[in-house]
């Protein structure tokens, strides 16, 4: 068995990058290899579930890869499984998995990884660096890729919005605490590439006015965020209502509004 292991910079904020790499309306656009046209596809790796697609070649005709997304870090990785498939018999061949991920660089950029592990052999490593489908990852030209129309460079600024979260139910003993946890983690995979910011839970508030302090927070005090990204509030308010709080709290949902520098 052989690994493969490549970073490449990006003058890509991490937001963008993780959206072009996990998002199916960017996926294509990239996916097949110079000079291999995509056909039939599936490809969405916001979210755990299969995926498939077919490169097509000039000369060789066809050929078939897939596998399942298995984790989504929201903004940050994806995991998935990765087989070719037999052309005549259409069997899956030998699998390997694949890691994509994003970190910022600390200069506004972000460092895009590949790895890929359990490749049959050197040789399966040598053409997935120099031509696979993940090509990005092997590729100079990646500053930015690829070259986006103004109608998509919109589409990836897609508005921010803000979970603000009131009430809900403090877990009272460690098993509470861990059920709690993973619910939570659930519903962040389920969100995909669509959490900007998971934030966190906060500690009992002040509310500060013109009258003074008040130490108990208010009648509605907040007990945490998210930040999420989404075309419309109408879909950021159906996001929230899958969350795990309610029933027990509930969610202010509001559009940041970004300030020009």
């Amino acid at each position: 068995m052989t690994d493969l292991t490549i970073e490449k910079p990006v003058q890509l904020s991490p937001e963008r990058a993780f959206q072009l790499i996990s998002a199916p309306e960017f996926l294509p656009s990239w996916w097949a290899p110079k000079g291999i046209t995509l056909g039939e596809h599936d490809l969405d790796f916001t979210r755990p579930g299969p995926w498939s697609s077919v490169m097509i070649e000039p000369e060789n005709g066809w050929h078939r890869v897939s596998g399942e997304v298995i984790g989504v870090t929201a903004g940050q990785a994806v995991e998935l499984s990765w087989a070719w498939h037999d052309r005549e018999t259409g069997d899956r061949g030998h699998e390997s998995m694949v890691r994509l991920a994003v970190r910022a660089d600390g200069q506004g950029g972000s460092i895009l990884t590949l790895q890929q592990t359990g490749l049959a052999d050197a040789e399966s490593a040598r053409l997935h660096q120099e031509g696979g489908p993940l090509r990005w990852a092997g590729s100079t030209s990646l500053s930015p890729p690829p070259a986006l129309s103004p109608d998509t460079e919109k589409e990836i600024r897609m508005p921010h919005f803000i979970f603000a979260y009131h009430g809900g139910k403090t877990p009272e003993t460690p098993e509470e605490t861990e059920t709690e946890i993973e619910r939570w983690r659930r519903w962040f995979d389920h969100l995909g590439a669509a959490v900007v910011d998971p934030g966190n839970p906060v500690g009992m508030s002040k509310t500060v006015s013109a009258a003074g302090v008040s130490v108990d927070g208010g009648a509605n005090p907040l007990s945490g965020y998210t930040i999420i990204n989404t075309k419309t509030i109408d879909e950021a308010i159906e996001l929230a209502k899958t969350c795990p709080i309610i029933g027990d709290g509930s969610i202010e949902v509001a559009e940041i509004h970004e300030v020009p520098a």
